[in-house]
C-alpha cells in the first residue's frame, strides 16, 4: 500500500480549506512530504478535474475544483487506490492438497470483500466532514 491516498486527502482538505491556488512546495510543507510526491498525486486529481493546475513561478499552483461533498471513495477511485489489497498469497492452485490449492483463492475473495466494506464506509465520508473533524480535534487540543 502506498501513501497516495493519505497525500490526496490531506492535499484536498488543505486546498478546500484555503480556497486559493497553492504551489506544490507549500502543499508539500503542509503534508510533510516532498513536492515531487505532491505533484505525482495531484497529477491524477488534475486528470479527473478535481484539481486544476496553473503553470508559473509567480502565480502557479493547484486549486481545488470540487466542493466539500466529494467522498473519500471518489478520491480513492480518482487515484486508482485500493484500501485492502493482496499482493501475495500462499499455496499452489495445482497442488493436490485442498488447503494448499484453495488458500490463494480464499484469501483473494476475503481481501476483495474487505476492500468493498471499506469502500462503502469511505463513500459516506466527505472532505467537509474531514475538515470539520480536524477543527474539533484542534479545539480539543488532541
Amino acid at each position: 500500500m502506498t501513501n497516495e491516498f493519505v497525500i490526496a486527502v490531506h492535499a484536498l482538505v488543505f486546498l478546500h480549506h484555503k480556497k486559493e491556488r497553492i504551489p506544490s512546495k507549500k502543499i508539500a510543507e503542509n503534508v510533510c512530504t516532498n513536492a515531487v510526491c505532491i505533484r505525482n498525486v495531484l497529477a491524477k486529481l488534475v486528470k479527473t478535474g478535481y484539481v486544476s493546475k496553473k503553470e508559473g513561478r509567480v502565480d502557479g499552483g493547484y486549486q481545488i475544483e470540487v466542493d466539500g461533498n466529494i467522498s473519500l471513495m471518489q478520491i480513492a477511485q480518482a487515484i486508482e487506490f485500493h484500501f485492502i489489497e493482496l499482493f501475495w498469497h500462499s499455496g499452489d492452485e495445482e497442488a493436490p492438497c485442498m488447503i494448499c490449492s484453495g488458500m490463494g483463492q480464499y484469501m483473494n475473495e476475503l481481501y476483495q470483500n474487505l476492500d468493498q466494506v471499506v469502500q462503502q464506509k469511505m463513500s459516506f465520508i466527505t472532505l467537509s466532514e474531514v475538515e470539520k473533524k480536524l477543527q474539533i480535534i484542534k479545539k480539543e487540543g488532541i
